[in-house]
């Protein structure tokens, strides 16, 4: 592990090219999906995070939990998703995958968990594909006609932060962040026949905001511990590029000044150990009322309350146990009310995940989960979705600086 440092320099470079990921039509509104676990850990446990104590893992949910780390670590994650969605007797399947997230935390003192932490990872995600087909005639012909919306992209987050312990039983953490992306839409009209002609409208905006997150956990009494956290933005002025393409007429393309505020989100989370199990239960709200980004006549914005709620079977940190019962083993299920009303009906998600925490050599551990889920309401006249997401983290530790000796 003596060339960590290196390994950092590495990842964090090939890092720079890491993006959002997605997958879903429902994506095409607002800001795209939010993202609220990065971490394989935490998807294990249905993103259940906020009051998670953990060694190894590095959290993106509550900055007070890097207080709890004990090594100086770095995590790199990869998400692959799977979608299928069902539009009365029409199947689509869709999939993407790429680098999720790279965090590295280092622990300065471990008495007083002093921890500073840099990482790089998706906030939201856009990534839809609908078409639409349609006939009509045409004086004595029939033609065919097709329109096809597209969207890709997403807001990453790149921040940096410090955690500390102020009492034996009390952690605070806090971080400032720039929130940047890009965010894609394209209409394609096409129709078939002779003396027709295709179009192409395409909608660009280049987002980016400063913001910041505070957070911190409490342990009134022992194998009890409390969370919460407060994640806020700042007003984001960008530059939203149009451009219109056709065969008949001349191409355009012009840029508009526009404003957006991403509202602020608060968690509370609590966890409670015993013996060799730890239960854990979190919930968000994100009041989207006043969101106006990227809508529709038949689109309506609301608050997002998120709950969920998980199981861990910690692993055995005897040397003498054997491999299986050194894995951690999470099982979560995570209920959503999406940020957004379609045509009068409220948009909602559930998911069940199962992961495991596996040692590989000395601190080093293989974080991997799987979460499958359904969106929207199934007696609704709206697009079904079924989704399964697979989550993998390695994240390396080392001792890098020793303990402060002080006198008392």
């Amino acid at each position: 592990m003596k060339y960590l440092k290196y390994i950092f320099l590495f990842l964090f470079l090939a890092s720079l090219n890491a993006s959002a990921q997605g997958g879903s039509n429902y994506s095409a509104f607002g800001i795209g999906d939010l993202i609220y676990s990065n971490a394989a850990s935490a998807s294990g446990m249905a993103g259940t995070s906020i009051a998670v104590p953990s060694e190894y893992a590095i959290n993106f949910r509550n900055p007070a939990l890097w207080s709890k780390v004990t090594t100086t670590r770095l995590q790199i994650g990869y998400l692959f998703n799977q979608h299928l969605v069902q539009d009365g007797s029409n199947t689509l399947m869709q999939n993407n995958g790429n680098v999720n997230q790279i965090s590295s935390l280092f622990n300065v003192d471990t008495a007083n968990g002093f921890s500073f932490n840099f990482s790089l990872f998706p906030y939201s995600s856009q990534n839809y594909l609908v078409s639409y087909k349609k006939k009509q005639p045409f004086y004595d012909e029939e033609l065919s006609s097709e329109i096809t919306y597209q969207g890709e992209g997403g807001i990453s987050i790149a921040q940096l932060g410090a955690s500390t312990n102020i009492l034996k039983n009390l952690s605070v953490g806090a971080a400032a962040f720039l929130s940047f992306g890009n965010l894609k839409n394209t209409v394609t009209t096409e129709v078939f026949g002779d003396n027709t002609n295709k179009s192409i409208s395409t909608k660009q905006d280049n987002l980016q905001s400063w913001g910041w997150r505070a957070g911190a956990i409490y342990s009134p009494f022992q194998n009890f511990t409390l969370g919460a956290f407060i994640n806020n933005f700042q007003k984001s002025d960008f530059d939203r590029d149009v451009t219109f393409k056709s065969d008949v007429l001349i191409d355009t393309a012009f840029t508009r000044k526009l404003s957006l505020q991403i509202p602020q989100e608060l968690g509370f989370g609590m966890s409670y150990l015993s013996n060799k199990f730890l239960f854990a239960a979190d919930y968000s709200l994100q009041d989207f009322s006043e969101f106006s980004y990227q809508g529709g006549p038949e689109t309506e914005f609301r608050k997002s309350n998120n709950y969920s709620f998980a199981i861990s079977r910690l692993g055995n940190k005897s040397a003498g146990a054997s491999y299986l019962d050194r894995i951690t083993y999470n099982f979560g299920a995570a209920f959503r009310e999406l940020y957004y009303k379609i045509a009068g009906e409220n948009i909602n998600e559930i998911m069940f995940s199962f992961g495991m925490d596996a040692p590989v050599i000395g601190t080093t551990m293989l974080h991997s989960s799987i979460t499958i889920g359904h969106r929207a309401v199934a007696s609704s006249g709206l697009i079904k979705e079924y989704f399964g997401r697979l989550n993998v983290d390695l994240s390396i530790g080392e001792v890098w600086f020793k303990p402060i000796k002080r006198e008392y």
